[in-house]
């Protein structure tokens, strides 16, 4: 296995990395919208031609910049490690379900049956540019920390320490935030209202993984707990 250290003096297989970032959120964005359009029943479906797009581009963007900006954690977030969680590999598992169920039912819903009926345009646009925050949200919180990793694990092997610069000096898990929320307003970037049930469970096993990760740096970072004490919020601001 390549370390970090062996990719910097080797430019193409950092490329190499970053295309195969690339090219696995093009499969993701694939079976996406096959899970879209196959529950829609159609594929002349305008907003969700609207959503691909915007969301493919977001992750192609989120990959080049940290490739670009941060190259070692984009040699972490493409390889897997022996001493990620058990609890973490359980809650994705969950989380991915109820993920896929989420464009399942939007697709039912407002693909194919409409149960929404008229749904407001307003909300839609304004969905658009939360979504677009959000995301900025997540690569902000990916620049500031350096170990801002897929897993759930502690980083010894590349000297682990406690970061509390950009959005972490007001909240100890912004990206979780961004997540948690991006799976609220998910359903309404595509007109859809019952979407928000099984999204709204991806975004609790996200605040269960946030929960769980926070115990572990407690428990196993140095200096963590007296970041803790400066930083009180996990992922609201005055309430958890």
């Amino acid at each position: 296995m390549s370390t970090s250290t062996d990719i910097h003096l080797n430019t193409p297989s950092l490329r190499a990395l970053a295309l195969k970032s690339i090219v696995g959120t093009t499969i993701s964005g694939s079976l996406l919208s096959a899970l879209l359009f196959f529950s829609a029943g159609r594929v002349d479906w305008p907003i969700a031609w609207v959503f691909i797009p915007i969301w493919l581009t977001t992750k192609w963007m989120y990959i080049i910049i940290i490739w670009k900006r941060n190259p070692d954690l984009l040699v972490e977030r493409t390889q897997g490690h022996e001493n990620r969680k058990r609890w973490d590999k359980v809650i994705q598992s969950i989380y991915i379900v109820f993920g896929f169920g989420t464009f399942i039912v939007i697709g039912l819903d407002a693909g194919r049956y409409n149960w929404g009926r008229d749904f407001p345009s307003g909300l839609v646009i304004a969905s658009y540019v939360v979504y677009l925050a959000l995301n900025f949200l997540a690569l902000w919180a990916s620049l500031a920390n350096p170990f801002h990793s897929d897993e759930s694990r502690i980083q010894s092997d590349r000297g682990q320490y406690v970061v509390s610069e950009g959005p972490y000096r007001y909240l100890r898990h912004p990206t979780y935030l961004a997540v948690v929320l991006t799976w609220v307003v998910m359903p309404l970037l595509l007109e859809s209202w019952w979407g928000l049930l099984p999204g709204l469970f991806a975004a609790v096993m996200m605040i269960f993984r946030a929960a769980f990760e926070d115990r572990m740096l407690h428990q196993e970072l140095a200096d963590y707990a007296e970041y803790a004490q400066k930083v009180r919020y996990r992922l609201v601001p005055g309430i958890w």
